[in-house]
This record gives structure tokens, C-alpha cells and sequence, in this order.
């Protein structure tokens, strides 16, 4: 019977070590897959001055202070940032996802809880919006609520009609460092199948 036992855990960290290698194979070649340089479209400074020129013409369009909003948000100028989404909501009410930036500037100023609550108020006029869900998700693992958390990561990855591989990684690495590691290795594989990538090499 001990022999049996012994066997038996042997046989199983042996399988649990195979899925573990497995994952890491598949994080591997996910990552440096799309290690590819990116092409700004012109810098921070230049890209402010053009939306200025345009909103000194036309200062009540809500397309142009949420694309301000977004480049302030990109340089993480935070306030400035949900102060140019308060405009473009102003002047476009519900033309764009103010809310779910909204719920993002919280979580990066540190205030999970506020963020939280914008993102459920945001999630419940519009719960199929992957981006906000993958928010949540993050902001719920900040708060410790694992199981809410990976429930929206999957909601988001389930979501999203073409998964990129951040998402993709993001969301098998939040399974796998909760002791979900068979789910985020089919995750993986399955990213690996959409993305042109093949199947993960047996370990």
C-alpha cells in the first residue's frame, strides 16, 4: 500500500512537472513570437499639438478631447486625462467608453475600490465589453477577490473576437498562479492555433 502511494504522487507531481514545462514552452514562444518593434506614429508632443490645432477650430468635439484624453492617459498624466474624458462625454455623451478609462485612471492612481465601482456601474449597461471586463479583472485581483477576477478574465478573453498575445498571456499567467495551470496551458495552446503558432511542443 505505501509503495502504491508513493507511486501514485510520484505519477502525479510527474504530470503536474509536464503541464508546468509545458506552460512555460508555450509562454516562451508566445512572447518572443511578437517581440516585433513598434512604429510610433510621432511623439507625445507632436500628436498633443495636432488635437490642439484641431480643438482651437473645433472645441466641441467630443472625438477630439477623448483623443486628447487617450494621449494624456498613454503619457500618464492621469488628471489631466479624466479631465479631457469629462469634455469628451460632455460633448459626445455616450459616444465612447468614458466610463471604463474612467475606472482605468482610478485603478492606476491606486484607488482599486473607486475603480471597482466605476467599472460595475460601466459592466452593467454594457457587460459583453471585453476591455472593461480584462479591467475588473485586474482591479479584482488587486483586491484579492481571486475568484471574481479569473471569472472576468475569462469573461474578457472569451470576449475579445481577436485575443492578442497580451491578453492571451495575461490572462494564463492570473490561472496558472492560482493553481489552474491545466486551463491556462489550453489557453495557451489554443492562442497559439488562433495566432498561426502551431501546437506547443511536447515537453
Amino acid at each position: 500500500m505505501k509503495l502504491t502511494t508513493t507511486t501514485n504522487r510520484d505519477a502525479l507531481q510527474s504530470a503536474q512537472s509536464v503541464v508546468f514545462i509545458r506552460w512555460v514552452i508555450a509562454s516562451i514562444i508566445l512572447f518572443v513570437g511578437f517581440l516585433t518593434p513598434s512604429h510610433a506614429h510621432g511623439t507625445h508632443s507632436s500628436l498633443m499639438a495636432k488635437v490642439d490645432q484641431s480643438l482651437k477650430q473645433k472645441p466641441k468635439d467630443g472625438s477630439l478631447w477623448f483623443q486628447r484624453a487617450m494621449l494624456q492617459f498613454e503619457h500618464e498624466d492621469l488628471a489631466a486625462a479624466a479631465v479631457d474624458f469629462e469634455k469628451a462625454e460632455k460633448f459626445a455623451p455616450g459616444e465612447f467608453a468614458v466610463q471604463w478609462w474612467q475606472g482605468k485612471i482610478l485603478a492606476a492612481q491606486g484607488k482599486p475600490l473607486e475603480a471597482k465601482a466605476t467599472l460595475d456601474a460601466y459592466l452593467a449597461k454594457i457587460p459583453d465589453h471585453w476591455g472593461a471586463l480584462a479591467s475588473r479583472a485586474r482591479v479584482s485581483m488587486t483586491l484579492k477577490n481571486i475568484p471574481e477576477s479569473l471569472e472576468d478574465f475569462r469573461s474578457a478573453l472569451k470576449r475579445c473576437p481577436q485575443p492578442g498575445p497580451d491578453l492571451i498571456q495575461e490572462v494564463a499567467q492570473a490561472l496558472a498562479a492560482n493553481e489552474c495551470t491545466d486551463e491556462a496551458v489550453n489557453i495557451l495552446e489554443t492562442g497559439l492555433n488562433q495566432l498561426g503558432y502551431g501546437s506547443i511542443p511536447p515537453a
